[in-house]
């Protein structure tokens, strides 16, 4: 997902946890290389800028000398005044001439400083936003290609976070940031040569306050960048704690969670304004306290100033000049202070998204990759496959086997916990087994690319995405996009999802909304039903696909997945057993052991653990029949 070469300029730099900032700044200005042309036309722009402002202040020395009718040309002179008389041998002491002189000089100066202005910022702001539109693709495409643990190992509100709040933190250190230290840097290295120009010894003086302010940007600068990192973490809650309230509201109304929910909100809240207001207060004194350093500079040039030994060959307009100078840089000083806030809020920021990008992606094509033969017979062994959630030691899957023909229905059945999605998360490599091999026609898995492996699977899961799109769009997702209509029609049919499709308002082509709210849950599982299907893939997998169907759906699904089923490999994991006694293996698991395996005759005689689960199931179905009121007639 790289852009090309150029990109990668800068961004191989060390980026660990230990990274300088200037390491991890380097870093984030290599994104800004591709658009190094229109880099230099801001910087150019910034230098008219910073240049105008030098002339605006030299000026002063032309006002002040006429009205005075002062200027010795003998004498030493400001830029403006030199110029005038040395290059184009203006007479500069002619009064009547200055009048004109003066406001012409002005406007020129003022337009420069238009069009300087408008360079600098139009195309800094050109750079930046390319660049944080650059940063933000990189961010999601790198999540998409992460493995799924790691995914699944941080909340959504950090993820979230990362692509929304973090990218435009950076935001701020690519424009704003970098637009100051161009535009004011180069405004005070200006003024201060200028300043040296005039009188090297008063400019001394001046900057004699330059160690104080250094000391004082060094400390706020780190407490900044702590700050920024807690005020990042701070920012993750609330954007956690805001998604889960809302994907919960239905049991957050119905469980009376409103206190609870309320208080965990403005937990993070609280916790979040405090690293503000610590961030607004750090701000709030820095920058007086810098103002405060230069009045002092600025007030011992007074005291020096009036000394004659010092100014002897300094005209009263120069010698303002000087001062208005000096206090000019009062103002771009100022902002570049500022801008450590921002650069430090940055850091913090783009230290996470890099850790992100630098995340290992999933294997995708291994070196080099096997083929599987065409067309694909789906015969699936699990060779004493074990698996432990990554950073735990607790293993979830211990030692399977099991050995699937081609075609088989297979059912896997157990109490919750018992590893059956987590060994069916196996077969498409969401996770990789700690011990063991998968083999497909024969073949281990891992040495199949993940694009070749996955192209024969098809999933209906618990935990179903519908995207806010048509019908046909969500039935036709990913890869099968270029379905016909026909193609689509036949899936939901077989799916019994046509039926209620053609009901709503246009069809195919209505609009369902958010995950897709306006639907039922027996509907929007017969929508994930019917995209498995359209997919034809050779192996597909239920997991408890009938879970949200009612009894007369779940019996029309039962026969059309018979349908289905004919001549794919199937996996059907499923908690309502009789929607599996027609399987031709079912595997009992219990706390990620294989305990029994078999067909629902063969298991039922044996009396273990799966006919206790029948047992189980036929008592709660009693229960329930039982439970229900009986109806008399009056």
């Amino acid at each position: 997902y790289y852009h090309g070469a150029t990109r990668a300029i800068g961004r191989n730099v060390s980026h660990s946890n230990t990274a300088s900032d200037w390491q991890l700044y380097r870093r984030l200005l290599g994104y800004a290389w591709p658009y190094k042309r229109f880099f230099l036309i801001s910087f150019l722009g910034f230098l008219l800028y910073a240049a105008a402002d030098v002339l605006l202040a030299d000026l002063m020395q032309y006002m002040i000398d006429s009205l005075g009718q002062n200027i010795d040309t003998e004498q030493r002179n400001g830029l403006i005044v030199s110029f005038l008389h040395q290059q184009l041998q203006f007479d500069v002491s002619d009064t009547s001439k200055a009048r004109f002189a003066i406001p012409v000089l002005i406007i020129i100066i003022s337009l420069q400083r238009v069009i300087g202005s408008f360079l600098g910022n139009f195309f800094m702001k050109y750079v930046g936003n390319h660049v944080i539109f650059d940063l933000r693709t990189d961010i999601f495409h790198k999540m998409l290609d992460l493995p799924v643990y790691a995914i699944e190992s941080q909340s959504s509100g950090s993820l979230v976070s990362r692509v929304i709040f973090n990218v435009t933190q950076v935001t701020g250190a690519v424009t704003n940031a970098i637009t100051v230290i161009f535009r004011d840097g180069l405004t005070v290295i200006l003024l201060l040569a200028y300043l040296i120009y005039l009188n090297w010894q008063l400019t001394l003086t001046f900057l004699a306050v330059a160690p104080l302010i250094a000391l004082v940007v060094s400390f706020v600068s780190k407490r900044f960048r702590r700050l920024s990192k807690k005020l990042q973490r701070s920012m993750g809650d609330i954007t956690h704690a805001t998604s889960e309230a809302i994907n919960g509201v239905r049991d957050l109304r119905i469980y009376g969670a409103h206190a609870l929910e309320q208080q965990r909100f403005a937990t993070v809240s609280r916790r979040t304004l405090s690293q503000q207001l610590k961030l607004a207060f750090t701000d709030a004194a820095f920058s007086p306290t810098i103002q405060f350093f230069l009045a002092i500079a600025i007030a011992a040039l007074v005291v020096l100033g009036l000394h004659p030994d010092i100014i002897a060959d300094m005209s009263a307009g120069l010698f303002v000049t000087f001062l208005g100078a000096a206090g000019a840089l009062a103002k771009p000083i100022r902002q570049l202070t500022n801008v450590i806030n921002i650069v430090q809020k940055a850091l913090a920021a783009v230290q996470d998204i890099f850790q992100q990008l630098d995340q290992a992606n999933e294997q995708v094509l291994p070196l080099p990759p096997a083929q599987l033969s065409k067309p694909v017979r789906a015969e699936i062994e699990f060779d004493q496959v074990s698996f432990a959630y990554p950073g735990s030691e607790t293993p979830v899957l211990k030692q399977l086997s099991m050995h699937i023909k081609p075609g088989q229905m297979v059912a896997l059945v157990g109490g919750s916990g018992g590893g059956k999605s987590t060994l069916m998360s196996l077969l498409p490599r969401f996770y990789q087994p700690t011990s063991g091999h998968i083999r497909l026609d024969g073949i281990d898995i891992n040495s199949l690319s993940l694009a070749e492996l996955r192209q024969q699977i098809a999933i209906v899961s618990q935990q179903l995405v519908l995207i806010n799109d048509t019908v046909h769009n969500n039935i036709a997702y990913g890869e099968m996009r270029n379905a016909s209509r026909e193609e689509v029609v036949a899936a939901a049919k077989l799916a019994n999802a046509d039926d209620f499709i053609l009901s709503m308002a246009d069809g195919y082509d209505t609009e369902i909304g958010d995950n897709g709210v306006g639907l039922s849950g027996g509907q929007r599982q017969r929508l994930a039903i019917a995209r498995a299907i359209l997919k034809q893939a050779p192996i597909l997998i239920l997991d408890e696909a009938t879970s949200a169907l009612d009894n007369d759906s779940e019996r029309l699904i039962q026969e059309a997945m018979q349908t289905v089923a004919k001549g794919r490999t199937t996996f059907v994991i499923a908690h309502r057993l009789s929607t599996i006694e027609n399987a031709d293996c079912i595997y009992v698991l219990d706390n990620g052991e294989l305990l029994e395996q078999g067909d629902h005759a063969s298991l039922m005689a044996q009396g273990g653990r799966y006919y206790a689960l029948q047992q189980n199931a036929q008592e709660s179905v009693g229960d329930a029949s039982a439970s229900k009121p009986a109806v008399t007639r009056d």
